[in-house]
């Protein structure tokens, strides 16, 4: 994933939104090449509690902030900053079947700015097709057998 996402976007300072971050190895990938600052989001407080080790054990607490709520009931003005760059989303597939990922991201999405030449990733099972998703435009779709990477852009 990261490879693909290297050819497309310069980590170098760039500030990465996690969501659906489980453990937070999406962003701890992204910050050991280089991303200035990760946004972690997670619901399932055990999830959460592991996330925390993992950040205390790596002394990363300056580049992080952990947010333990579900995705759709984050207003967007508590991330507020300066654009994000990357945002990577590995949701439950069934949020993806189901429809709730979109409503969940559409919602967040209207209060936070991202950069002109920012980057989404969204893992989701292969057996469903991409999800529209407001101000982005899907550019690429990546099959790995049972499990696809959609890629998107921000619409100008």
């Amino acid at each position: 994933m990261f490879s693909m996402i290297g050819a497309r976007l310069n980590f170098e300072g760039a500030r990465v939104l996690d969501l659906y971050a489980g453990t937070g190895a999406l962003g701890f990938e992204a910050l050991s090449r280089g991303a200035a600052d990760v946004v972690f989001v997670e619901a399932s407080l055990r999830a959460a509690h592991a996330l925390k080790a993992n950040l205390l054990s790596l002394g990363l607490g300056s580049q992080v902030k952990l947010m333990v709520n579900n995705v759709d009931r984050i207003p967007g003005s508590q991330l507020a900053g300066r654009p994000f760059d990357l945002v990577v989303i590995d949701p439950p597939y069934a949020d993806v079947s189901s429809g709730a990922l979109t409503i969940a991201l559409n919602r967040l999405f209207r209060d936070l700015v991202f950069s002109s030449n920012a980057l989404l990733v969204l893992e989701h099972a292969s057996r469903d097709a991409p999800p529209l998703i407001e101000r982005w435009s899907l550019t690429e779709s990546r099959r790995h057998g049972d499990t696809t990477l959609s890629f998107y852009a921000p619409v100008a």
